[in-house]
């Protein structure tokens, strides 16, 4: 089952990767040939891209609501940089709106995302320079076609050397956000994962410490479960420094101890 699960985000990001690329999987069939191995047809239809040439950092995502959207960064002069937002509908993409423009932390690796409500309320996030390093900043729409309000951090520490790598979710009716969390990174030399919901109108929830010694370097990834649980993965970190995969699990009852979904085995000291 764990495997599975693991799976599903896979794909879900091997499709995101195709319809950045500027096609789609739009039709899949099985044919049954006589000697009764399966053959597989993808038809892909190309799309037109809302993205520039200027644009990095593309991810796509599917709401609650049930709406496609990609959320991208595009360079706006010097110094500055653009967080973009566009919806998939069967007319194609949407004008993208410009949902922040300022001193992003652009780089290649953890770049924005957008997570929608059933009733169409976004969140958005993205990295943005602090006092020492960089954070997690958020805007969200309360609905709709509404209007994205003021950006604010999503982690209570306003500064720290390193906040990032989040991964955000519909779950109850609210938004419930993991991240890397770098406030003791400087003072304790370890990284945390930190978690905690949000609403559509602004107000934020608790923050939890999932796993208080994580690898400073490796992304998260979240998922739904049918059951309404949150499962996300992440890559951990012992006290011998061996970075496995781990899995939590949350439910009514909270977050689950985090369990090891594949050894890898690394070991990678400091």
């Amino acid at each position: 089952m764990r495997q599975s699960r693991l799976g599903i985000i896979i794909l879900t990001s091997l499709i995101g990767l195709m319809v950045v690329a500027g096609s789609i999987i739009d039709e899949t069939t099985v044919d049954h040939s006589p000697d009764e191995k399966s053959r597989f047809e993808i038809k892909v239809t190309p799309l037109s891209n809302p993205a520039t040439l200027a644009s990095l950092g593309s991810r796509v995502v599917k709401g609650a609501d049930g709406i496609v959207r990609m959320t991208w960064m595009e360079k706006v002069g010097k110094g500055s940089a653009q967080v973009l937002l566009s919806e998939y509908s069967k007319d194609g993409w949407t004008t993208p709106i410009g949902v922040f423009t300022g001193d992003l932390f652009v780089n290649w690796a953890d770049f924005p995302s957008v997570a929608a409500l059933e009733n169409g309320a976004l969140a958005v996030h993205w990295l943005q320079h602090n006092a020492d390093g960089y954070g997690i900043r958020l805007a969200r729409s309360s609905g709709k076609n509404l209007p994205f309000g003021p950006a604010q951090w999503l982690h209570d520490a306003e500064v720290g050397q390193e906040f990032g790598f989040a991964s955000i979710m519909p779950q109850g009716g609210v938004f419930r956000a993991i991240w890397l969390d770098g406030r003791n990174l400087a003072s304790q030399g370890e990284m945390q994962l930190r978690a905690r919901t949000f609403s559509a109108q602004g107000s934020l929830g608790a923050e939890e410490i999932i796993d208080a010694r994580v690898c400073e370097c490796c992304t998260t990834a979240a998922t739904v479960t049918g059951k309404g649980q949150l499962l996300c993965s992440y890559r951990g970190r012992t006290r011998s420094d061996v970075r496995d995969i781990l899995v939590a699990r949350h439910n009514e009852h909270g977050w689950s101890r985090p369990e090891v979904a594949h050894a890898d085995d690394w070991v990678v000291p400091g």
